[in-house]
């Protein structure tokens, strides 16, 4: 399936979100894409052409129902109903973008080799934001081969604070007047 059917539906969500509830839509889309990628077996259950619709669409009422968010519940028995449920993720990426060009929002992952508490990744945040002149949400990414500190990637560009790269940016540095000798 091409990107474009999967931006469609993403659009079509997007399009029915109703006043200022885009953020509440997108944490919903998180929250479902998080649930299909660790319970494979609640995928494999909407996926299957063996269990009747009906018990799909009971089980998606009753787990996603209780959010109240208009059309989403319907949203979702008609990517169950199309077969289009196992390619959430990338519908989730698609929906993501929209929201995020619509609110003024960057989204970038910082690196780190330990979770990082969520007061550092929100100084970050905040410095990029101040930067960037719009709002900026980063998640953290566990990377082991960091020595110390954090890489940030964001808006296309990878913003490199690890002690790796200090020391590789010191190494250079004395190579370069090593040799001038």
């Amino acid at each position: 399936m091409s990107d474009s059917l999967y931006h469609n539906y993403a659009s079509a969500l997007f399009d029915l979100v109703e006043g200022d509830r885009y953020e509440d839509y997108l944490s919903a889309v998180r929250e479902t894409e998080k649930n299909l990628l660790e319970q494979r077996e609640f995928l494999s259950f909407l996926s299957s052409y063996e269990i009747p619709l009906s018990d799909k669409e009971k089980a998606i009422e009753k787990i996603y129902g209780p959010l109240k968010l208009p059309y989403y519940t319907d949203f979702l028995k008609l990517l169950i109903k199309k077969h289009r449920i196992g390619s959430f993720e990338i519908i989730s990426r698609e929906f993501g973008e929209l929201v995020c060009e619509k609110l003024g929002i960057i989204e970038g992952i910082i690196y780190s080799v330990e979770k990082l508490p969520a007061a550092k990744i929100h100084t970050v945040e905040d410095a990029f934001a101040k930067k960037f002149g719009k709002k900026v949400e980063l998640k953290n990414v566990i990377e082991p081969g960091l020595i110390g500190g954090v890489k940030v990637a964001l808006d296309g560009k990878v913003y490199d604070g690890s002690l790796r790269n200090r020391l590789m940016g010191l190494e250079n540095t004395l190579m370069k007047s090593g040799g001038s000798r």
